[in-house]
């Protein structure tokens, strides 16, 4: 939606394929919107006024737990481990 006037922007069901339900929230940082999948799903959005397919980054395990941002890098709990994405120098 748009942030002055509250109208819908686009829609689209974000989804890998695999299953699974999207159970944390997204979070939105450096033009970029991120979904955790509990089947282990990281959705990387480009945030804008028009729709681009997502990035899907699987980290091997299932995930409850809302990403959180740091500078430079996404930090996201899995069930068994903590996994700390960064773009490379």
């Amino acid at each position: 939606r748009n942030a002055t006037d509250g109208k819908e922007v686009y829609k689209k069901r974000v989804a890998s394929g695999r299953g699974g339900d999207l159970i944390a929230s997204p979070i939105a940082c450096d033009g970029k919107i991120y979904i955790c999948g509990s089947f282990g799903d990281v959705f990387v959005l480009t945030a804008g006024t028009e729709y681009q397919r997502p990035t899907v980054c699987p980290v091997g395990e299932k995930i409850a737990a809302t990403p959180a941002a740091a500078p430079g890098r996404l930090l996201v709990r899995g069930l068994n481990h903590l996994f700390c994405f960064q773009q490379p120098q």
